[in-house]
This record gives structure tokens, sequence and C-alpha cells, in this order.
């Protein structure tokens, strides 16, 4: 554990309070669920820890998702939870291989009030006004880049510049190419909000059309939160599934079994699901005024 100051440690007390009290007034309830799961998370870029022992393997969450979901489809509306999470292979000042995962769901609340309520969230916890600037995904590469994001011109943006092979290329490692360039423009702006994405890149969204209903939030150019308008048909997420193992393999990763109760779990909800996972300590460390986790977390950032 790191020494922190004390006056770090008591504003991080006060900052989880404040974080749990914005929910309770809006009538969440608080859940906690386990840190050790039966089931990997299948999205491509993770790396989730394994753990064996003589009863068998287990995977440390790389987000509390799966559970939270399963809660849902047992009839509870608004949860959240704070949850110990563990990821491997990240690097960089806002990295960390445990860290603190705040994750909200709300049945009844379409993608543009989740928007509202994590804005909400942002500044209250921030400690100071924020202009958050909403811009959907196609309107930022036409801003940004002066392109499209289809394939077509994906690729032949990257021909150009005598990049070989992109015909190979996954949809989300042609588009993540660009995405880099532009998302180092982000610092030093305050903050901005980028809805849907490509129909390509919904992992649990609901798409319409050829869009994902899902959003991401930076702050100071901080990725700090990714939501969804959430899937809940077990066939269509059953394929999502796959398509992830397929991506995953592509990069190299081991593949994993999808969770058989988190497919199933959203089935019966008609009604419009709304979910978010925040990075808590980036946001504290944000509102620290800090350019990095050092100095906000007790957490180890070292070799995953």
């Amino acid at each position: 554990m790191r020494n922190l100051k004390p006056e770090t440690w008591r504003a991080r007390a006060r900052f989880l309070r404040a974080t749990r009290e914005f929910f309770h007034e809006r009538g969440y309830i608080e859940l906690t669920t386990p840190c050790l799961a039966d089931h990997a998370n299948l999205e491509p870029y993770l790396d989730p820890y394994e753990v064996r022992t003589e009863r068998g393997r287990g995977f440390l969450i790389t987000s509390p998702e799966h559970a939270l979901k399963r809660a849902l489809g047992q009839g509870l509306d608004r949860i959240f939870e704070i949850a110990h999470c563990f990821r491997g292979g990240e690097r960089g000042n806002w990295h960390a291989r445990e860290f603190l995962m705040l994750e909200w769901y709300a049945r009844g609340m379409a993608l543009e009030d989740m928007m509202e309520e994590s804005e909400s969230l942002v500044r209250q916890l921030l400690g100071r006004p924020l202009r958050v600037e909403r811009l959907a995904v196609a309107d930022f590469f036409a801003r940004e880049l002066g392109h499209d994001f289809k394939r077509a011109t994906l690729e032949d943006r990257l021909r150009a510049e005598g990049v070989a092979g992109v015909r190979d290329w996954s949809y989300s490692d042609l588009f993540f190419k660009h995405f880099l360039r532009i998302e180092n423009r982000l610092q030093g702006r305050d903050a901005i909000l980028l809805h849907h994405y490509p129909a390509e890149l919904a992992a649990y969204a609901r798409t319409v059309g050829d869009r994902a209903r899902r959003f991401e939030i930076y702050v100071s150019g901080v990725e700090l939160a990714n939501a969804y308008e959430e899937e809940t048909r077990p066939e269509l997420l059953m394929a999502r599934c796959r398509e992830m193992n397929q991506e995953r393999q592509r990069s190299g990763r081991p593949a994993f079994e999808a969770d058989p109760e988190f497919l199933n779990a959203l089935g019966g909800i008609q009604d419009p699901l709304s979910g978010i996972a925040l990075g808590l300590e980036r946001l504290f460390a944000l509102s620290l005024g800090l350019g990095g986790l050092e100095g906000a977390t007790p957490f180890p950032s070292g070799p995953s």
C-alpha cells in the first residue's frame, strides 16, 4: 500500500461518501458483488487475471457488469456498485492493475437520460463548473479528421500513408488506429461526450440502424466513462460474444466461454435499460488536479 497523505485519505473518504449520496438521493440501492467470477469478461482488449484453486479456476473481475445485470434480471431496477476491479496488461499514468470502478444501471432510462445523469455526477464530484460538449462520433471524425468512419474510408486513408495489409485488419483496429490520433487532441479541453458509435463497436449496446446507442465521456483528455443503452436479447448477446472471442483470438488473446446466466439475465426486460461504468479513481485524481493516479490511490500500478 502506498503512503497517501492523511489529507488525501480524508478527501478520498469524502469523495466516496458523496458518490454514494448522489445515488441514494436518486433512489438507487448499492450492491456488493463477488470479485472472483466463474466466467471472464469477453471484451476483446481486456486481460483478466486468472485464479486457480483445487476447486477449479476463476477470474478476478474486470468490472462488476455480469453480476449487476444478473441482479437486474431478478427484479431490481436502479442499482450501483463501487467495485474493486483488476486488469492486466495496461500501462500508463491513468492505469492500475487494481482500481475502483463505479457502475450503475437504471431500468426505464434511455441513453439520453443517462447522459444527463452522468454529467451531473461528474460535475458534482469534480466540485467545479464543467462544460460538456456532446458530439456524435460521426461528427467528431468529420471535424477532427475530415472524413467518415466507414471501413473503406479508413482503409484508404491508411493505404495512402503506406500502411500495408489493412484489408486484413478488424474494423475495431481500423477505427481505433484513427481514433487514437484524435484522442491526443482532447488534452487541455474541458469535457466531451461522444455518442452513437458505429454499430460494429456496439459491444453490449443496442443498435439502431448502423449506430450503437453508447457513449463515452472524456475529461481533460482522460477517458472516464463508457455507457450503453443495453441490448437485452440473449440471441444477439450470444452473437456479440462470438464476435468478441473471434476478435480476442485475432489479437493473440485466449477465447473464453460465455457466461450463460449473464446472457439470459436481461431477456425479460422490455423497457429501456441503460448502464455505465466510470473509473472512479480517475475522477478522484482529476478532482485533485493530478496528472494520473499517482497520489490518488493506494493500489499498486506496477507490472501486470
